[in-house]
């Protein structure tokens, strides 16, 4: 289970890298075009994370793995539900297409959803990847594949739903963004694995990059400097200034909190390799942050 977890990961840190340069590329060219910048307009983040999505998807089912592209014919296909089909398999194509519900009804407001055209959509889409798979992939179309991508569609659209209407009261803005971007931050900085290795290991690592100097250790150890920290040092102060320009939007003190834990964090990291201790580091960013956090929710 775990070597899945650990390709999956993988993926996961190539598709961010390619959704990071199509997301500059789209960028670039919306500028030059509306002289408008993508970033500075509501729901940017949500559009970043759905090019993540749809990177990672491809990835997962070699779509996008165009050099590992052969032509198989069109007749590969498995038409009888339920054969051989193990739990974990029908969770896991249920689970990776359960953002594609969220997502999709987002960004194509034009057409009026329901239930049933989710399961339509749904499945259209699950078909078309299906058919480049096996076109194009070397892979066998499965009904069930099919089947279950389709149910995550439909779960992901219910609760696309549920959460408009718990959010419909909130003040959401670029305050709510920033906690996204700093929730995003965490996750890619946070190691998962033996306690050292993290997604933003892995996209350093997918780059010919070092992530630690030293000897690598748990992130809170401060063991070695931990390289990852460094881009993820620069998003936790983007976060912080966009919720501290943001201050009554939903989640904006939120932000703020975990924006400057992660900035005591690293600063306590290179005190830990001037000073050759673990504890000094440890305790002054445990109270830097009590008290800048402690005046955050104040003001």
């Amino acid at each position: 289970m775990m070597e899945k977890i650990l390709l999956g990961s993988s993926y996961l840190a190539q598709a961010i890298v390619m959704a990071t340069i199509a997301f500059a590329v789209i960028s670039t060219i919306y500028y030059l075009r509306y002289n408008k910048k993508i970033i500075c307009q509501p729901g940017w983040i949500i559009k970043y994370i759905f090019l993540v999505y749809i990177a990672t998807v491809g990835m997962v089912t070699r779509v996008l793995d165009i050099t590992s592209w052969s032509y198989g014919g069109f007749t590969a296909w498995n038409i009888v539900p339920f054969v051989n089909e193990s739990w974990k398999l029908m969770l896991l194509n249920t689970l990776m297409f359960l953002p594609m519900g969220l997502f999709v009804p987002i960004f194509i407001k034009k057409i009026k959803w329901n239930y049933g055209k989710a399961i339509i959509a749904g499945a259209l889409i699950s078909l078309m990847i299906e058919f480049v798979q096996v076109v194009f992939a070397g892979r066998i179309g499965d009904i069930d594949d099919i089947i279950f991508n389709t149910l995550g569609f439909l779960i992901g659209y219910i609760l696309e739903n549920l959460l408009q209407k718990i959010l419909l009261k909130k003040q959401l803005g670029f305050g709510t963004e920033a906690l996204i971007l700093v929730m995003i931050n965490g996750f890619l900085s946070i190691p998962f694995y033996e306690k050292t290795v993290s997604i933003g290991d892995m996209i350093l690592d997918s780059l010919s990059l070092n992530s630690w100097s030293g000897n690598s250790g748990y992130i809170l150890s401060y063991n070695g400097i931990h390289y990852t920290m460094i881009p993820c040092i620069i998003l936790a102060v983007i976060s912080w200034a966009i919720a501290h320009r943001h201050p009554k939007d939903y989640g904006a003190k939120t932000a703020k909190i975990i924006s400057i834990f992660m900035i005591v964090c690293f600063i306590g990291n290179f005190i830990q390799i001037l000073s050759q201790d673990s504890i000094i580091p440890m305790l002054a960013a445990s109270i830097v942050c009590a008290v800048i956090s402690r005046k955050t929710i104040r003001y």
